[in-house]
């Protein structure tokens, strides 16, 4: 049998899958930083989950459940219903102790434009010097590109109640705006807003005496499935 000889800092570097998949051989001696390998084996990478989407300011944030013992993943794009093409690679491995490989992924795609419909895939994949094998593409995961709207005002126009102002889209389904007495919306009265056509909404029964702070998001229904969009910058205003 051959054998390879290798040093400690090629091992990091490069050669993570050779001693993660290695099934025969010794472990390197942390005096001289030298080992030696017999035969290594390869595995096909798994089917990767469904991956998560987040609308946010900067694009769609896809993030997915990551696989031991991979080098990465690629991630296929498909706009309004057109064919998938694979739009980044990404390659984010954290180790753990004893070189048990623990992966996972995510990636903006700041290249979407708004009120399009996007579906991605992840495939993990593995590469050891010019061999790379790929597992199964995950399940699509459908989203839209909902920019937030803009506040441009609120104001506390009688007791106990708010009226708030923005900017929007006509071609969005509608808006949820959330009210709360914590910056942090720990706690929040939720109005759902069922048209993209309007820009303005008296909120009554709010907390009089307190600090009410409210923002917005756009919604759009497609299919039977609702999609949001990121969060607008938060306002805030004393109720009366």
């Amino acid at each position: 049998k051959s054998s390879i000889d290798f040093d400690l800092r090629s091992l990091l570097r490069d050669e993570k899958e050779y001693f993660k998949n290695a099934k025969t051989g010794k472990r390197v001696d942390s005096a001289t930083k030298k080992g030696t390998y017999v035969k290594a084996v390869f595995s096909k990478p798994k089917k990767t989950a469904k991956p998560s989407i987040i609308c946010t300011d900067d694009g769609l944030e896809v993030s997915w459940d990551g696989q031991k013992g991979v080098t990465g993943y690629y991630v296929y794009r498909s706009m309004n219903g057109s064919e998938f093409k694979k739009v980044a690679t990404v390659r984010k491995i954290s180790y753990t102790d004893d070189f048990n490989l623990t992966s996972t992924g995510s990636f903006i795609d700041k290249k979407v434009s708004k009120g399009k419909r996007y579906s991605y895939k992840i495939c993990a994949y593995v590469t050891y010097g010019k061999k790379t094998t790929k597992g199964a593409l995950s399940g699509p995961r459908e989203a839209y590109f909902l920019v937030a709207p803009t506040i441009t005002s609120v104001e506390c126009s009688s007791p106990k109640a708010l009226t708030i102002k923005w900017k929007g889209s006509s071609n969005y389904s509608g808006y949820e705006i959330h009210c709360s007495r914590s910056d942090r919306f720990k706690d929040y009265k939720l109005v759902s807003i069922n048209t993209g056509k309007t820009n303005s909404k008296k909120i009554t029964g709010l907390w009089s005496g307190r600090q009410c702070y409210v923002r917005i998001r756009a919604i759009k229904k497609s299919g039977g499935k609702t999609y949001r969009g990121a969060w607008s910058q938060t306002a805030n205003v004393l109720i009366q």
